[in-house]
């Protein structure tokens, strides 16, 4: 499963380099620039009735960064909106953004799916050009699935969700506690495979969830998560855990896509049919989830459940201050509140530094090579990047070998050695590594032929943060 999430990780990751480099073909040249680190917050804020607020200043807004009272900070509305009906006229050019639509098909029913179709199709049909749709599936076996996107091609992005997003299950969990006094084999049997069915729905479910946060951490710009789930219904009976098993899985999870920088909103299009309440309903899960990440549940028709997210997205804003000294750490807590009565703010709960080379799984390891290799963003904010050069290549039909020069800084150094193949077309990455301490700044490389890819090496020197490349 592990591999399968790592492979869904590297192509996904491919894809928005490549989405990223041609939109910046489109930019301005920036011929000079001085780079100061900003941390920047994106809030939503409505009253109690769920309209949008529109005229937050700084003297409304009480901000708190781990322990530290922030009182020099900006705050601005953000000068876009989520739905040609909403658009009010503005001089300001309308702000691109990432919009994830992410459809739960793991514990989620048939007809909860197809009830989340249509809301979706609503929200994209009613869309402006400036929303670029992500669409991706949370599957029992599969993992994290990604289908389409980014793009703002409304009948393309429609077309796959009809094609592609479909749930096999009537039932939400089929397994029950058991009552001893009418227990027999037949149905003992049965109940244990429908409980491994359940545990494999849970599974893919969370760790779907977990890899999520991979895929965001892909995309320097404006994001949010539209999920659609109906969550954990009967949680006491399903699967492994007790109730605070679950909730601290659901806490968990809140965190890491927190920390991405995504605001997340949970969408139930069954939440307003459900007569079940506290932990028996999928509405406790997804409320708790959406809790701890600072997001918004919404729940009801179609008509109801887009009309709320126009006025949510209607009053968006985002909060920017200077970074300090005194922020230490990777994970910061944050804390957005209103001072005015009657106002509800929904923010993230955390935000991520970003991690240093020698922090990092392997899995972010392997992104942040990709983006070495395609010179994507992350890569120049990580790590001091330098070009690596050969002066002996020697090839047959199924390798080629290559004497490399590396910097005298990397001598006797612990280094990582990634061989990285990418094929023609870049919807495919393969990577290996080797982890190595050289005695000579020359070392021999041999690298295999892959029909199709294009090779790459690239050599990382842990303790000093650099890298070294060279496409072959």
């Amino acid at each position: 499963m592990i591999r399968i999430f790592k492979t869904f990780v590297l192509i996904f990751c491919l894809v928005i380099l490549i989405f990223s480099y041609l939109l910046s073909q489109e930019e301005p040249i920036i011929t000079e620039k001085v780079l100061v680190k900003w941390w920047v917050i994106p809030f939503f804020a409505v009253d109690k009735t769920g309209k949008p607020v529109m005229d937050l200043d700084k003297d409304d807004i009480d901000l708190t960064f781990d322990k530290h009272k922030i009182k020099e900070f900006i705050v601005y509305k953000k000068q876009f909106y989520f739905t040609e009906t909403t658009i009010e006229k503005t001089q300001t050019k309308p702000q691109r953004r990432y919009v994830f639509l992410l459809f739960d098909t793991a514990l989620s029913t048939i007809s909860t799916v197809n009830r989340s179709k249509v809301i979706a199709k609503r929200i994209v049909n009613e869309s402006d050009e400036n929303n670029y749709f992500i669409l991706m599936s949370l599957e029992p076996y599969r993992g994290l699935t990604y289908f389409e996107g980014p793009t703002n091609n409304k009948d393309l992005i429609l077309k796959s969700i009809n094609k592609k997003i479909s749930s096999k299950y009537n039932k939400f969990s089929i397994s029950r506690n058991l009552n001893p006094q009418t227990v027999t084999d037949s149905s003992l049997r049965e109940w244990k495979a429908n409980r491994v069915i359940d545990n494999v729905r849970e599974s893919g479910f969370f760790n779907s969830l977990r890899t999520l946060r991979y895929a965001l951490k892909t995309i320097d710009d404006n994001k949010f998560v539209y999920m659609f789930a109906e969550g954990l219904r009967n949680i006491k009976a399903f699967g492994r855990g007790t109730i605070s098993h679950y909730m601290f899985l659901l806490k968990n999870v809140a965190k890491l896509i927190n920390q991405s920088g995504a605001v997340l909103f949970i969408i139930n299009p069954s939440g307003a049919f459900e007569s079940m309440v506290k932990s028996s309903s999928g509405e406790f899960s997804m409320r708790y989830l959406a809790e701890m990440s600072g997001g918004k549940y919404i729940e009801g028709k179609k008509e109801i459940v887009t009309q709320r997210i126009n006025s949510i997205n209607r009053a968006y804003y985002e909060i920017a201050f200077s970074d300090s000294p005194d922020f230490k750490g990777d994970v910061h807590k944050i804390s957005v509140k209103a001072n005015r009565k009657g106002i509800e703010i929904y923010s993230v709960r955390a935000l991520s530094r970003g991690k240093d080379y020698k922090d990092m799984d392997e899995i972010e390891r392997e992104i942040l090579i990709l983006n070495v290799v395609e010179k994507g963003y992350l890569a120049k904010s990580k790590l001091k990047l330098g070009k690596l050069y050969f002066v002996e290549k020697k090839s047959n039909k199924n390798q080629i070998a290559y004497k490399f020069r590396l910097p005298d800084n990397y001598l006797k150094k612990e280094i990582d050695l990634y061989k990285v193949w990418i094929n023609r077309d870049k919807k495919d990455a393969k990577i290996e590594v080797v982890c190595l301490i050289p005695a000579k700044t020359e070392i021999f490389v041999n690298i295999k032929k892959k029909k199709g890819y294009k090779e790459n090496i690239v050599v990382v020197n842990k303790s000093q943060s650099s890298a070294h490349l060279k496409k072959l």
